[in-house]
């Protein structure tokens, strides 16, 4: 287990570790679906550019 100290506005808001942690695992889900979407609209865009059938 790792120790951090958190700034009192952040204990405000996140009193304990559990709140902190459950906080961050959502904020990960949050970046890895917008990831996985812009990732998936790059790739469907570039498949659209190199379809040159009538």
């Amino acid at each position: 287990m790792v120790r951090q100290h958190l700034e009192p506005d952040v204990v405000e808001v996140f009193p304990n570790a559990d709140a902190v942690n459950e906080a961050l695992r959502f904020l990960i889900r949050v970046v890895q679906d917008k990831q996985v979407s812009a990732l998936t609209k790059q790739l469907q865009n570039s498949s659209e550019g190199t379809d040159k059938s009538p």
